[in-house]
């Protein structure tokens, strides 16, 4: 009998990782992958194939991944795919978990089977020389396609070119073109622009514009004659002042250097001035040291003459008196000194006063020389 198959939903594998991931221990990929089969019955062919052989669990791989089966087998766990096969070249090894029991993991392997040779395969010899002759009379056509299609691809690549510098010079020429006649329309405006300058120079004059030419000279020689006389007006009207102006100048000069020496003269007189008012403190400071001085002696000649002091009456005696009139007058002469010495005072600021007088004389000359 015959069984036909058929998937009518669509082929989806079990979650599994990409066998890019297995490729480190020597597996190719899964088998689903390396089918080759049309688009329009993969789903129907590998769909079938799920069902009855799990063909999106079986691997294949060189006999290398023989080696690394353990690893193989523990990361598509973690992954968890529990059951599994590697097809290899010399084995093919199927990866099973117990249903009972502690449910462990194990794996049996099996040697592919050797070719029995039941049958033989056969060719007509006349049908394959009609092959081979019609295989070596469309490679040489195929060969003689290909030379004629490099020698015209290479005749593209010049058409190309020449058309890509024809299009270059099709372009020069049209700017050229514009160019030209661009310079045509500036040569009518050039032309006419000349014509009318022609006519300008010919119609010039020139002994007119020498006459005319002579006539403004004249003018303007008139002109600067009278500017000449004007200024020499200006000079002789100017001559007095420039005259005044210097004798001010000189007269302010003077002044100044009077200004200057009075300047010295008067700090001359400020240091005098300054060493008076010196002397009139020491003098004062001496007269009242004077003065005490004299109190003090009369008190002391009262207490060792107490006979020369007057009575109540005012009057002493006439012994008392004739004693008095033989000592000296030494009070009237403290009394002549201090008044030396007063005199002296008032000098020293009758100076002060004749220095301040001269500063403001001085301050007004600074005025004058600054106007």
């Amino acid at each position: 009998g015959l069984n036909v198959y058929r998937h009518t939903g669509t082929f989806a594998p079990i979650a599994r990782p990409d066998s890019k991931e297995l490729k480190k221990w020597g597996v190719t990929g899964w088998l689903d992958e390396a089918l080759h089969v049309p688009l329009d019955k993969r789903n129907n062919v590998l769909g079938c194939l799920k069902d009855m052989a799990s063909i999106d669990r079986m691997l294949l791989g060189t006999d290398a991944a023989a080696q690394h089966f353990e690893e193989i087998q523990t990361f598509l766990r973690g992954k968890g795919i529990q059951s599994f096969r590697l097809y290899m070249p010399s084995r093919t090894i199927a990866a099973e978990v117990s249903q009972y029991g502690q449910k462990n993991a194990g794996s049996v392997s099996s040697i592919p089977k050797q070719e029995r040779k039941l049958f033989d395969n056969t060719v007509d010899s006349k049908k394959k020389a009609e092959l081979e002759a019609a295989k070596k009379e469309a490679e040489g056509a195929l060969k003689a396609h290909a030379k004629e299609l490099s020698q015209l691809q290479t005749r593209k690549g010049q058409a190309e070119e020449e058309l890509t510098q024809a299009k270059q010079r099709k372009e020069d020429f049209a700017f050229r073109k514009r160019r030209i006649s661009s310079l045509d329309a500036q040569l009518v405006v050039k032309g006419k622009k000349l014509s009318d300058e022609q006519r300008k120079v010919d119609a010039f004059d020139v002994d007119a514009k020498k006459a005319e030419y002579k006539g403004q000279l004249g003018q303007l020689m008139g002109q600067q004659l009278g500017k000449t006389a004007e200024m020499a007006q200006l000079i002789a009207q100017l001559a007095p002042k420039q005259a005044a102006k210097s004798a001010a100048m000189i007269a302010v000069k003077v002044a100044a250097e009077a200004l200057e020496a009075a300047k010295e003269r008067n700090q001359e007189l400020r240091r005098q001035s300054e060493e008076a008012e010196r002397q009139k403190d020491a003098l004062k400071t001496q007269a009242h040291a004077l003065a005490n001085q004299g109190d003090a002696m009369q008190q002391q000649a009262r207490a060792e003459a107490p006979e020369l002091e007057a009575g109540p009456d005012g009057q002493r005696s006439a012994e008392a008196e004739a004693i008095w009139r033989a000592y000296p007058d030494d009070e009237a002469s403290l009394e002549g000194e201090i008044d030396s010495l007063q005199e002296e005072t008032d000098g020293a600021n009758a100076d002060s006063s004749s220095m301040r007088d001269f500063e403001r004389r001085g301050r007004a000359v600074e005025g004058m020389g600054g106007r």
